[in-house]
C-alpha cells in the first residue's frame, strides 16, 4: 500500500524579531531592491533590507531531511530555502496612531502609507520625503500596480458616506512633488455603492473586496486622451493568479497578483 503523500502549500520562517514592544501592523515588499518596509503601531514607517543568514545545521541536516519521515522514496524532498533575515537601514515617523497599510508605487520609487485613522502619504525611496495625496482624507484601502509600468499608479477608496465609498485612481510623481505639494495627481474617479475593504490591481483592472463579495474595476489607461481617434494596439493576452485571503464572515482582502504568459493556443 502507498503511503499518502502530503503537500504544503507555504512554508513560513521568521525573518524578523523585534526587540521593543511596538508591533507590525503593515507590510510591504519592494523585490527588485531587496527591501521590506514595515509600519509600526507608533506610526513609523521603517525600511529593512534583505540579506542572507547562516542556516543551522549544515549539510548534515540538509542530507537528513531529504530522507526524512513521510517522503515516498520516489519522491524528493524540496531544496531547502536559504534562511534571511532583515537588517534596519532606515526609519521615518509618519503618523501619530498605526501605519494601516503599505503599498509600493515602482515607478515613481514611492511608498504609499495609510494610518488607521484614514491619512494617506506618499514616501521617496532615496531620501524619505513626504507628500500628501490629494482627496485621499478618510481612506479605507490603498493599492498600487504592481507592474512597473510609467507613470505608476495608485488607487486609493475613500469612505464617502455610510456605505459608500470613491475610488479614486492617482498618477504618481516620482522625485519631488508637483508644484502644489502633492505627490500623485488624480485623473480617475468612481463611485461605489458599498464600503471597499481591500483592494489589489490585477492587470489593468482593480479588485475591490467589499462586504458580501467582490468587483471588478477598470480604469482607463494612463495618458488616455478620452477621445474616440485611433484604437490602442490590443496588448498580448496575460492571465493572472490571484492570492486570496478569505474570511468566513464577508468579503476578504486580495494580497496581490502574479502575471503569467497565456499558455499556447
Amino acid at each position: 500500500m502507498q503511503p499518502e503523500l502530503t503537500r504544503t502549500a507555504f512554508t513560513f520562517a521568521a525573518v524578523h524579531r523585534r526587540r521593543d514592544a511596538l508591533r507590525v501592523t503593515a507590510v510591504a515588499l519592494h523585490q527588485r531592491a531587496g527591501r521590506v518596509y514595515l509600519g509600526l503601531d507608533s506610526g513609523v514607517l521603517e525600511e529593512h533590507r534583505i540579506t542572507a543568514a547562516a542556516a543551522p545545521g549544515g549539510a548534515e541536516d540538509a542530507a537528513s531531511a531529504s530522507t526524512g519521515p513521510g517522503l515516498h522514496p520516489g519522491v524528493a524532498a524540496p531544496a531547502p530555502a536559504q534562511a534571511m533575515r532583515l537588517r534596519l537601514q532606515a526609519e521615518k515617523h509618519l503618523f501619530r496612531g498605526a501605519v494601516a497599510a503599505l503599498a509600493i508605487a515602482l515607478g515613481a520609487a514611492r511608498v504609499a502609507a495609510m494610518s488607521d485613522d484614514g491619512q494617506v502619504l506618499l514616501c521617496t525611496l532615496e531620501s524619505f520625503h513626504l507628500a500628501p495625496v490629494p482627496g485621499a482624507r478618510g481612506a479605507t484601502a490603498i493599492a498600487a500596480d504592481p507592474s512597473g509600468r510609467f507613470p505608476a499608479q495608485l488607487a486609493v477608496a475613500v469612505r464617502a458616506s455610510k456605505g459608500r465609498s470613491r475610488v479614486g485612481v492617482y498618477d504618481v510623481v516620482p522625485g519631488s512633488a508637483t508644484t502644489s505639494g502633492h505627490g500623485a495627481l488624480q485623473r480617475h474617479q468612481v463611485p461605489v455603492e458599498a464600503t471597499v475593504l481591500q483592494m489589489a490591481w490585477v492587470g489593468a483592472s482593480i479588485i475591490l473586496a467589499i462586504p458580501g463579495g467582490y468587483a471588478v474595476m477598470r480604469p482607463p489607461p494612463a495618458g488616455h486622451s478620452g477621445t474616440p481617434q485611433q484604437r490602442p494596439q490590443q496588448p498580448q493576452q496575460q492571465q493572472w493568479q490571484v492570492v486570496v485571503l478569505a474570511d468566513h464572515l464577508t468579503a476578504a482582502p486580495l494580497l496581490g497578483g502574479i502575471p503569467c504568459e497565456s499558455p499556447p493556443q
